[in-house]
Order: C-alpha cells, then sequence, then structure tokens
C-alpha cells in the first residue's frame, strides 16, 4: 500500500499539500533551504485521500481511514522554563521503561526547539479505521495525561526532523539517551543550531510489548436528530426536487434537503445512498459517485434540518403537503406591545438565570452576566485563563455548566476542577484515589465536558438539546469552522448568534496576539480590546471582553474589563496559588 502524508511549509496554516511519505527528504531538503519550517501529520493514509482531496480541497472531515506507524508523545514546554520541561521528559522516558515495559533501543528522542517528541513503536497495535484518531487521542489522554494532545487529533500536525521551528529559531534534532540524561538544556539547544545530520547509532529492532486489551474504545460523536417523520408522511418539496434529479447548479443544494428529509423519516444512511444514487442517474447532470458518497456522508453527518422557511424547499412548496397550513413564509414583525411582553418575561427570568461572577470570585463589584450575553476572554499564554474559567465553572454549582475543554486533557481538567473544589493538592488527590475508586465527583457533578471539538451547527443544537446556564469554550481557535475566509470572523458572529438563539450565556477564551503580548523590551504589553488573535468581530460582537494580564513567572494576576457593553467596567487583582489551583482577589 502506497502511504501518503499532508504537510505544511512555513506555518501550520499552510496545510492541505498531500505527498507520498517517501517525498519527504526533498521536503526537509526546500524547507531548509528557504528558512521554513515544515510539519507533517500526525496520521498516514491511503490513495483514498487523493480523491477526497480533489472534492473538499481539505483533510478535514475525511471519511476514510487513518493509519498509525508510531506513537509520537509531545511534551510541549508551554510556560515551564526549559530545565523544568527537560526533567519531565527524563521522569516520561522513566515511565515508559519501567511501568510500560518499552526498551530504550527502541524510542528515538527528539528535541523539537521548544519541547521534546518521543517517538515509540505503536504498543497498542492500533488498527485503521476511520475511528483511529479518536481511538489513539482517548487511549493516549487516559495513560499519558502530561502529554499535549493537539496532534493527536485527526487533523493533528507534528514538526518534521532537522527542520527550523522559528519560534525558537533552533531544529529538531535527536538526541541520544545518554545525552538526554546528562546535558543540560542550554547544551541540547547549542547542539539544535545545526540542522546537519547527526551519526546516532541506528534504532534496533527488538520486541516489544502488546497493549492492544488497554485501547479505549471510543467513537466519533454522530449527533442523531430526535425527529422522525412517519413513512406515509407526505412531504412533496422532497418528492418534487427527487423526481426533478440533479440539475447542474442546483446539486449540492438540493442533496441537502433530500439527505437532511430522509434521515429525519428515520431512513439508514445506505438506505439514502441507494435514494441518492437513483436521484443522481435521472438525468445526465449527476455527479460521480465517489463525490455522491462523500456529500451525503457529509450532510448525515452535520444534521442540516431545514423546515418548510428553508429558501430551497420553499420554490417546491405545494398546497398538498400536509405541513402546508402550519407553516409561515412570512417574516416575524414585532410591535411595542409584544416587545414589552417580552421584555416583561425577560426581566422576571433575571433572578434565576442571571449569573454574578463578581460575587463568585470575591470582588467587591457585581459582574453580572445575563441569557444571551457572549463574553470574549483573552490573555497571554500560561496567565490562568483556564483556571479563572475553572473557578466560576466550580463554583457556579448547581447551575448547568457545559466546558467545551478543546486544550487539555479530560484528565488534567477534571483533576484542577476538583483541586477548585476541594482546595486539595495534586499529590494529595492522587492519594485519595489510590485508596479510593469514587466520591469526589459530587463536587463538579453540575459540569458537562466535550473534549472533542464540534462544528458551530452541531455545538448550537448540542446547547439547545442540554440547556446549561453557561457555556465555557477553551479556546476559541480550536472549534472546527467549515469552508474558507477568517475563522475568528465566523466564530464571533456564530457564538453571538448561538447566544441569543439559544438564551445562553458564552464565554471564548482566546489566546493573544504575538504583538500584543510583548514591548520591545521583553515586558508585557497592557491588554487592549484589540489584543485578541485574528478577526476584530470577535470582540465587536462580543458584550463583555474580559483581559488577564501578568507575569508567567510570577503569582500576580490583573482581571479586568476591556469593554462592558451595557454595565459599569471592573478591575481585581488576584495571587494565583498553584498548589490548589485557587485566584484569591488581593484588591484594597
Amino acid at each position: 500500500m502506497s502511504e501518503y502524508i499532508e504537510i505544511a511549509l512555513g506555518a501550520p496554516n499552510n496545510r492541505n499539500m498531500i505527498i507520498a511519505k517517501s517525498e519527504i527528504r526533498s521536503w526537509i531538503s526546500k524547507a531548509n533551504a528557504t528558512n521554513q519550517s515544515l510539519h507533517c501529520s500526525y496520521y498516514s493514509f491511503d490513495s483514498e485521500i487523493l480523491e477526497h482531496m480533489k472534492i473538499r480541497k481539505t483533510t478535514r472531515n475525511y471519511p476514510g481511514k487513518y493509519y498509525l506507524n508510531k506513537i509520537i508523545i509531545d511534551i510541549d514546554k508551554g510556560s515551564e522554563d526549559d530545565e523544568t520541561t527537560l526533567l519531565r521528559v527524563r521522569e516520561m522516558l522513566r515511565k515508559l521503561e519501567d511501568d510500560w515495559k518499552v526498551a530504550r533501543e527502541v524510542i528515538v528522542i527528539w528535541f523539537s526547539g521548544t519541547g521534546y517528541h518521543l517517538s515509540i513503536p505503536d504498543i497498542f497495535r492500533f488498527t485503521p479505521s476511520p475511528n483511529l484518531p479518536w481511538e489513539v487521542n482517548a487511549t493516549l489522554s487516559h495513560y499519558f495525561p502530561e502529554v499535549d494532545t493537539k496532534p493527536l487529533m485527526n487533523t493533528g500536525l507534528i514538526r518534521v526532523g532537522y527542520t527550523i521551528n522559528t519560534k525558537s529559531n533552533l531544529y529538531k534534532i535527536p538526541l541520544t539517551y545518554e545525552e538526554m540524561h546528562t546535558l543540560t538544556p542550554e547544551q541540547i539547544h547549542t547542539l539544535a543550531i545545526s540542522c546537519k545530520p547527526r551519526n546516532l547509532p541506528k534504532e534496533e529492532y527488538t520486541e516489544y510489548p502488546d497493549y492492544t486489551n488497554l485501547i479505549i474504545a471510543t467513537k466519533i460523536n454522530r449527533e442523531e436528530d430526535k425527529e422522525r417523520i412517519e413513512p406515509t408522511r407526505i412531504v412533496t418539496c422532497g418528492q418534487k426536487i427527487f423526481e426533478e434529479g440533479a440539475k447542474k447548479g442546483f446539486r449540492h443544494d438540493n442533496l441537502i434537503r433530500l439527505v437532511s428529509l430522509w434521515r429525519r423519516r428515520g431512513d439508514t444512511f445506505n438506505s439514502c445512498l441507494v435514494l441518492a444514487k437513483d436521484w443522481n442517474a435521472r438525468n445526465n447532470e449527476g455527479i460521480t459517485d465517489y463525490e455522491l458518497v462523500k456529500q451525503s456522508r457529509y450532510i448525515w453527518d452535520r444534521g442540516y434540518t431545514p423546515g418548510c422557511t428553508d429558501k430551497v424547499l420553499v420554490k417546491y412548496c405545494d398546497t398538498k403537503c400536509i405541513h402546508y397550513q402550519k407553516k409561515n413564509l412570512s417574516i416575524s414583525v414585532e410591535s411595542a406591545i409584544d416587545m414589552e411582553k417580552s421584555y416583561g418575561i425577560y426581566v422576571k427570568s433575571l433572578p434565576e438565570k442571571a449569573l454574578n461572577i463578581g460575587k463568585l470570585l470575591g470582588i467587591k463589584k457585581d459582574l453580572i452576566l445575563v441569557p444571551q450575553d457572549y463574553v470574549l476572554f483573552i490573555g497571554g499564554s500560561g496567565l490562568n485563563k483556564t483556571t479563572l474559567a475553572q473557578i466560576i465553572s466550580v463554583r457556579l454549582r448547581p447551575k448547568k455548566v457545559l466546558y467545551l475543554n478543546l486544550e487539555f486533557a479530560s484528565s488534567l481538567l477534571y483533576r484542577r476542577s476538583l483541586q477548585i473544589a476541594t482546595k486539595m493538592t495534586k499529590i494529595e488527590l492522587e492519594k485519595y484515589y489510590l485508596e479510593n475508586n469514587d466520591g469526589l465527583a459530587k463536587y463538579v457533578d453540575h459540569i458537562s465536558v466535550i473534549d472533542i471539538s464540534p462544528n458551530l451547527e452541531i455545538l448550537k443544537k448540542t446547547i439547545s438539546e442540554h440547556s446549561p446556564h453557561i457555556v465555557f469554550v477553551d479556546t476559541l481557535g480550536l472549534l472546527e469552522v467549515d469552508g474558507y475566509g477568517d475563522k475568528t470572523k465566523v466564530i464571533g458572529e456564530a457564538l453571538k448568534s448561538i447566544a441569543r438563539r439559544t438564551s445562553t450565556i458564552i464565554v471564548g477564551i482566546h489566546h493573544i496576539s504575538k504583538e500584543a503580548a510583548f514591548d520591545n523590551k521583553g515586558n508585557p504589553k497592557e491588554l487592549t480590546i484589540q489584543s485578541g488573535l485574528g478577526s476584530s468581530y470577535l470582540h465587536n460582537q462580543a458584550d463583555w471582553v474580559w483581559g488577564i494580564e501578568g507575569r508567567n513567572e510570577g503569582s500576580i494576576r490583573t482581571f479586568k474589563s476591556l469593554k462592558a457593553r451595557d454595565d459599569e467596567h471592573f478591575l481585581d487583582v488576584f495571587q494565583f496559588n498553584k498548589e490548589t489551583f485557587h485566584l484569591t482577589s488581593i484588591s484594597v
């Protein structure tokens, strides 16, 4: 079988280029000749990816098989110092040898330019499948919660060996086991100044353990539409579209409506495909079978639910349809009396639905969030944005919280939440669970977690179904966005729309740009409303913009508002306790 990988030259977002795996050496030379970074996909593909790319132009939502040759454990430096990161890697090597019985001869150690990559054989013997990335992510997150899980996603990328890390201007180079345990970070950095190949001992084949039985089985969330339409019901618009066949210029739009109607009627995906192929063959303007299957799967997974007022279905509407009398094709226009009634209901609901975040955090000034508020929360890396969001989440009990945990392992999020709730240290919690199987979940049982990035349509549907009081999205940049264009603009508009339509409070955690982080002397800059990474639509759409400032090496954090649409601004100073993950207000 020919193996293919995705590469990104110059920056991770310059992706969607598929090459044969055997061509990677020539791309390393190109990258180094132009002093550009080079990343490749964590997983490889078979030749089906070539057909997929002809249609989709992106590996996102690829429905074919993923393959894994070796497990790469990514230990990211993050906000740590180099010495601490090095110690973590050494501990991971000990863990692999002593606990997992992986011989050091088959472990390949790489310095990545900032952090480290440990390449080991596939000790779990993962089976190639469309579900593979989710199984790998779930399994490695469970057994190795200290590793960075971002590369494990289905679209995950990893830096290619002997190419430059433009953040540090150092190259990704291999290290011997002895070097890893004897060299200082400075000495390793000196070796990484050059991309000249290092003549290290070749990896020797040796048997390695089989942990197939420890794989944590999981599957991609396929949101099922709860509505089921009786097979005998007449939906005349769908019948007309079907009889018309695949007309050039309208094929994709009409296929969306057909698959949606069949899906809600209760048909299986395979039965939908049979109907779709029949529709596609009714004239000479049909699409290829491959494209038809891929489009149908994409539509099915998205769970589209166009109704009677849909712009396409309206054109095929018929008075014979049983839904005809109930549909409303006019735009809803509210009078002053209508608005007064709605406002009265809204005001009466505030005591139950409004959240006083200021009171939860010990801030002297009230910080009231109300349903439909969209909050943008920005700050530099390592300044406890997630910690503050978790503190709010924990202290909101028993209010329902939905937390999109897209950056950390779920075990890490759970442990930190418990530390906040119980004021126990990490060591105390680990000791507790060594001696007990359960007993502490009750402190965070109001928090539901999603740790696989949904697209915006699925997110809206999930919020509608679960009706949380507040939703945290950590972080915005990891949300799935279909199509091209400015991703942050799409996210800003969508989250505001979702907050309004679901009457939910949404807090989006977001990074700041490099330019907004430090001045030319290396000192942290004061945040402004424009400091967030990406489009201004993010803060333009927000009702609140919160910011957190401080120094990574310090424990003092300033939490303040940068925008307040209808309220007074606030500012408070906290001290961070990394042992219990608590922020204590120290403002006078």
